[in-house]
Protein backbone atom coordinates (compact mmCIF):
# COMPACT_ATOMS: atom_id res chain seq x y z
CA UNK A 1 0.00 0.00 0.00
CA UNK A 2 3.14 2.10 0.69
CA UNK A 3 4.26 1.90 -2.78
CA UNK A 4 0.79 2.50 -4.09
CA UNK A 5 0.33 5.54 -2.42
CA UNK A 6 4.12 6.97 -3.99
CA UNK A 7 2.84 6.00 -6.87
CA UNK A 8 -0.09 8.27 -6.96
CA UNK A 9 -3.33 5.88 -5.78
CA UNK A 10 -4.44 7.96 -3.14
CA UNK A 11 -6.88 4.84 -2.04
CA UNK A 12 -3.57 3.26 -1.10
CA UNK A 13 -3.17 6.05 1.58
CA UNK A 14 -6.61 5.78 2.76
CA UNK A 15 -6.51 1.77 3.26
CA UNK A 16 -3.23 2.60 4.91
CA UNK A 17 -5.03 5.35 7.74
CA UNK A 18 -7.73 2.80 8.16
CA UNK A 19 -5.16 -0.20 9.05
CA UNK A 20 -3.84 1.93 11.50
CA UNK A 21 -6.54 3.80 13.04
CA UNK A 22 -8.26 -0.22 13.22
CA UNK A 23 -5.31 -2.00 14.21
CA UNK A 24 -5.66 -4.56 11.07
CA UNK A 25 -2.35 -6.42 10.66
CA UNK A 26 -0.68 -3.37 12.28
CA UNK A 27 -0.48 -2.25 15.97
CA UNK A 28 -2.97 0.42 16.19
CA UNK A 29 -1.54 3.83 15.99
CA UNK A 30 -3.84 6.59 15.31
CA UNK A 31 -0.77 9.11 15.11
CA UNK A 32 0.26 7.06 12.35
CA UNK A 33 -3.02 6.70 11.13
CA UNK A 34 -3.48 10.70 10.80
CA UNK A 35 -0.45 10.87 8.65
CA UNK A 36 -1.30 8.52 6.15
CA UNK A 37 -4.94 10.24 5.93
CA UNK A 38 -2.90 13.36 5.14
CA UNK A 39 -1.05 12.12 2.59
CA UNK A 40 -4.33 10.88 1.32
CA UNK A 41 -5.99 14.26 2.01
CA UNK A 42 -2.65 16.20 0.18
CA UNK A 43 -3.68 13.91 -2.90
CA UNK A 44 -7.46 14.99 -3.00
CA UNK A 45 -8.84 12.06 -1.51
CA UNK A 46 -12.47 12.68 -0.24
CA UNK A 47 -12.27 9.90 2.75
CA UNK A 48 -9.21 10.78 4.18
CA UNK A 49 -10.14 14.48 4.34
CA UNK A 50 -13.13 12.89 6.04
CA UNK A 51 -11.31 10.97 8.62
CA UNK A 52 -8.86 14.00 9.45
CA UNK A 53 -12.43 15.40 10.22
CA UNK A 54 -13.50 12.55 12.65
CA UNK A 55 -10.23 12.93 14.41
CA UNK A 56 -10.07 16.58 14.94
CA UNK A 57 -13.77 16.67 16.23
CA UNK A 58 -12.57 13.73 18.73
CA UNK A 59 -9.08 15.07 19.46
CA UNK A 60 -7.72 11.53 19.25
CA UNK A 61 -4.18 11.23 17.56
CA UNK A 62 -3.41 14.39 19.12
CA UNK A 63 -1.06 15.07 21.86
CA UNK A 64 -3.64 17.50 24.02
CA UNK A 65 -6.31 15.21 23.19
CA UNK A 66 -8.25 18.58 22.43
CA UNK A 67 -10.96 18.07 19.88
CA UNK A 68 -10.65 20.93 17.24
CA UNK A 69 -14.16 22.06 15.46
CA UNK A 70 -13.19 24.27 13.53
CA UNK A 71 -10.65 22.01 11.87
CA UNK A 72 -12.69 19.06 11.63
CA UNK A 73 -15.33 21.44 9.52
CA UNK A 74 -12.51 22.52 7.44
CA UNK A 75 -12.02 18.99 6.63
CA UNK A 76 -15.43 17.60 6.38
CA UNK A 77 -16.30 20.44 3.69
CA UNK A 78 -13.41 19.09 1.54
CA UNK A 79 -14.76 15.49 1.88
CA UNK A 80 -18.17 17.40 1.25
CA UNK A 81 -17.63 19.57 -1.74
CA UNK A 82 -16.36 16.35 -3.79
CA UNK A 83 -19.62 14.66 -3.32
CA UNK A 84 -19.40 12.37 -0.09
CA UNK A 85 -23.00 12.37 1.22
CA UNK A 86 -21.80 11.28 4.90
CA UNK A 87 -19.89 14.42 4.63
CA UNK A 88 -22.19 16.55 3.45
CA UNK A 89 -24.47 15.55 6.21
CA UNK A 90 -21.56 16.29 8.95
CA UNK A 91 -21.40 19.67 7.31
CA UNK A 92 -25.02 20.00 7.51
CA UNK A 93 -25.17 19.01 11.29
CA UNK A 94 -22.25 21.44 11.75
CA UNK A 95 -24.25 24.39 10.46
CA UNK A 96 -27.36 23.48 12.84
CA UNK A 97 -25.25 22.93 15.81
CA UNK A 98 -22.76 25.53 15.48
CA UNK A 99 -20.05 23.00 15.29
CA UNK A 100 -16.75 24.83 14.36
CA UNK A 101 -18.91 27.66 12.03
CA UNK A 102 -21.27 30.02 12.83
CA UNK A 103 -24.59 28.24 12.71
CA UNK A 104 -26.98 28.71 9.72
CA UNK A 105 -29.68 26.71 8.80
CA UNK A 106 -29.90 27.94 6.00
CA UNK A 107 -26.51 26.02 4.96
CA UNK A 108 -27.34 23.24 6.96
CA UNK A 109 -30.33 23.09 5.02
CA UNK A 110 -28.54 22.71 1.71
CA UNK A 111 -25.88 20.50 3.05
CA UNK A 112 -28.41 17.69 4.28
CA UNK A 113 -30.11 18.31 0.94
CA UNK A 114 -26.99 17.50 -0.68
CA UNK A 115 -26.42 14.22 1.05
CA UNK A 116 -30.35 13.32 1.01
CA UNK A 117 -30.92 13.00 -2.79
CA UNK A 118 -27.30 10.74 -2.59
CA UNK A 119 -29.91 8.48 -0.29
CA UNK A 120 -28.21 9.23 2.90
CA UNK A 121 -31.32 8.62 5.61
CA UNK A 122 -29.71 10.57 8.18
CA UNK A 123 -29.67 13.08 5.83
CA UNK A 124 -33.87 12.67 4.99
CA UNK A 125 -34.71 12.62 8.29
CA UNK A 126 -32.71 15.67 9.26
CA UNK A 127 -34.19 17.22 6.24
CA UNK A 128 -37.60 16.40 6.98
CA UNK A 129 -37.40 18.13 10.35
CA UNK A 130 -36.36 21.18 8.74
CA UNK A 131 -39.34 21.55 6.42
CA UNK A 132 -41.42 20.43 9.56
CA UNK A 133 -40.18 23.20 11.54
CA UNK A 134 -39.38 25.43 8.86
CA UNK A 135 -35.55 25.85 9.87
CA UNK A 136 -33.40 27.44 6.37
CA UNK A 137 -36.37 26.29 4.29
CA UNK A 138 -39.79 27.70 4.10
CA UNK A 139 -42.33 25.20 6.42
CA UNK A 140 -44.08 22.42 4.09
CA UNK A 141 -45.46 19.46 5.57
CA UNK A 142 -45.93 17.42 2.33
CA UNK A 143 -42.00 18.08 1.58
CA UNK A 144 -41.26 16.64 4.74
CA UNK A 145 -43.59 13.60 5.02
CA UNK A 146 -42.06 12.99 1.09
CA UNK A 147 -37.91 13.11 3.21
CA UNK A 148 -39.50 10.93 5.31
CA UNK A 149 -40.90 8.28 3.25
CA UNK A 150 -37.80 8.27 1.07
CA UNK A 151 -35.90 7.51 4.90
CA UNK A 152 -37.99 4.72 5.45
Amino acid sequence: YELAGQAGLDNAYSELGRMYRLGYGVHQDHKKAIEYFTKGAQSGNPQCNFMLGVYCSSGLGNDEREPDQKKAFKHFQKAAVKGMAEAQYNVGLRFLKGHGVEANSFNAAEFFRMAAVQGFQLAQVNLAGMYSEGRGVKSDLDEARAWLEKAA
